[in-house]
């Protein structure tokens, strides 16, 4: 039987749909998205220390916005710098952002890809890997010079 061939307006139709789907839950505990993303980097950051610059990095945007999203979270007591000894702060989760990483609005696409195989898991996951590498690299409005960030998706860390 012959492969089902998808057309690309149909797969970004059913990115659009998931997404619209998480995205009203990322709204809960009186975050913002991007404060749900800076919490999970800090908290399931693996090798090098989280830091403000690792964040923008990891979110291909620049350093102001994300330091502004990395102040807000230290003020709301889910964040803390902890001074390593040199020119940049590490972040970490203090236990009030601990706690809160429990009730993670993501859990809920946990769940749902919980029923994947494995094999349709590591095709999700080196497909979605691409189309961020893609979006990344030529940005709506961009000439298509690659963003520093391409590389930022590293398995987005489990």
């Amino acid at each position: 039987m012959p492969q089902k061939v998808i057309a690309e307006k149909a797969l970004a139709t059913l990115l659009e749909q998931a997404f619209r789907l998480t995205h009203s839950s990322e709204h809960a505990e009186g975050l913002y998205p991007a404060q749900w993303t800076a919490l999970r980097f800090v908290a399931n950051s693996r090798g090098a220390p989280p830091t403000a610059s690792r964040l923008a990095r990891f979110q291909g945007m620049s350093l102001g916005p994300v330091s502004r999203t990395v102040r807000t979270l230290i003020d709301k007591g889910l964040l803390k710098r902890v001074d390593v000894g040199g020119r940049t702060e590490t972040l970490a989760l203090t236990h009030t952002g601990r706690l809160l990483m429990e009730r993670d609005p993501a859990q809920r696409i946990s769940r749902a890809m919980s029923s994947l195989e494995p094999t349709q898991r590591e095709a999700l996951a080196q497909a979605l890997e691409s189309v961020i590498r893609n979006l990344l690299v030529a940005p709506t409005g961009s000439s298509g010079n690659e963003s520093e960030s391409a590389n930022s998706t590293d398995r987005l860390q489990d």
